[in-house]
């Protein structure tokens, strides 16, 4: 047996006592500028093509931490929210986000899993697939440095155990999404109209509607038969969008790591399996450890003062392998509905250019003037459309992408 240093052996010995995470800062190989480093990282129900995804937030936490192994935990794509749009355009912040991701897969292990807004998703799953390095799978493993062995999936699976039937599932998904944007709207105000950064409703009116899902109708407790009967020592999932650990009765882990769509929500373990989930800000980062223990890290206190910069959106091999993956997403999108899409589409332009004719003919030009912001609107919706339908790269008219760069 080799000997032991004594003040090294300390160091370990203490690093692995302390509450905190283990800080790794390094230097990038591609920016040369200090990240955060852990060796796992999850992040889920990111919510790319929905106006209420922090994208650009998401941008920061991407750019400034690495990890040897990624994992998104389904609803990385805001695939129902995309439907209503009739065009899967994207934010400068959210392709910029999916091309981080992209990137990230040349050097580390990312796997996405598919989640209930992934429209086509999961029948095209049922084996494994890699694309531009990122694999795509219904539900995956993961073991961390003390051995424990985690089942990783979305989560919503609970839900249909619980409500029985696809069509109730349906129900309370669409209860809870049309709460959720009611919310988001809200949230979109004071963060950004009043600068009210921290608040949010959405997460408020979120956690009281989850409470009565997990709490009341046993959706919480359907995960912990499942787990406890499972020979995994837990389970690491998204879905509820609410941030915690939680232990069955059995004495296992479960391990939810939030959402970003309220804040840049993630789970990590440092080198020592120490645990954290933690909450993206532009200053500093809240943890929250398994243990339950609770602090702040200030980036100025660590020297990473760049971590407070905004974004800077910028095109690269990555951005366009992101505009043909958003390609492919568009194509799960199931024919019928695109077509159904399109044709109600044309009847709105049809109906408004009707109503402008009848407003003009009575002298009521005024009262035509945001008809004729509706119609620019709807044309440049067909217009994407058939760009997208026909293979060509993502359009980027007027300030349609600018609106979603959150």
């Amino acid at each position: 047996m080799s000997p032991i240093d004594p003040v090294q052996g300390s160091v370990r010995s203490v690093a692995r006592s302390s509450p905190r995470l283990d800080l790794d800062i390094r230097t990038s190989a591609l920016t040369g500028r200090p990240v955060l480093h852990f060796p796992y990282m999850a992040i889920s129900d990111v919510h790319w093509g929905s106006r209420f995804s922090r994208a650009k937030r998401l941008c920061m936490a991407l750019r400034d931490f690495q990890s040897d192994e990624l994992k998104g935990l389904g609803d990385m794509f805001g695939g129902i929210e995309m439907e209503k749009k009739a065009t899967w355009h994207l934010g400068p912040s959210h392709r910029q986000g999916m091309a981080l991701l992209i990137q990230k897969a040349e050097t580390s292990a990312v796997t996405i899993l598919s989640g209930n807004h992934e429209v086509g998703l999961h029948r095209r799953l049922q084996t494994p697939k890699s694309i531009f390095g990122i694999e795509f799978r219904q539900s995956s493993t993961h073991v961390d440095p003390l051995g424990r062995r985690f089942l990783e999936e979305h989560g919503d699976r609970y839900d249909l155990e619980v409500f029985k039937t696809a069509a109730n599932q349906e129900k309370w998904h669409r209860i809870g999404d049309k709460l959720h944007h009611l919310g988001g709207e809200l949230d979109y105000l004071l963060q950004n109209g009043l600068g009210f950064e921290k608040a949010s409703v959405a997460r408020t009116g979120k956690r009281l509607f989850k409470t009565v899902i997990n709490r009341k109708m046993g959706v919480l407790a359907a995960m912990e038969r499942t787990i406890d009967a499972s020979g995994f020592d837990g389970n690491i999932s998204g879905h509820s969008h609410m941030m915690g650990f939680h232990r069955t009765p059995g004495g296992k882990l479960l391990i939810n790591d939030g959402s970003c769509t309220d804040h840049v929500q993630f789970a990590v373990h440092d080198k020592h399996g120490k645990w954290g989930l933690i909450e993206h800000h532009r200053d500093r980062m809240n943890v929250e450890m398994e243990s339950g223990y609770k602090y702040q890290v200030f980036w100025k206190a660590h020297g990473l003062d760049h971590f407070a910069e905004p974004p800077v959106p910028v095109e690269t091999i990555h951005t366009e392998k992101a505009d043909r993956l958003l390609r492919l997403a568009f194509r799960m999108w199931p024919a019928r509905d695109r077509q159904d899409v399109s044709r109600k589409i044309e009847e709105k332009g049809r109906a408004i250019n009707r109503l402008m004719g009848i407003l003009a003919l009575n002298g009521e030009h005024r009262a035509a003037a945001p008809l004729h912001w509706e119609l620019h609107s709807t044309q440049n919706q067909l217009l994407n459309l058939h760009d997208l339908r026909a293979g060509n790269p993502i359009p980027r008219r007027g300030k349609c992408n600018g609106a979603y760069a959150r």
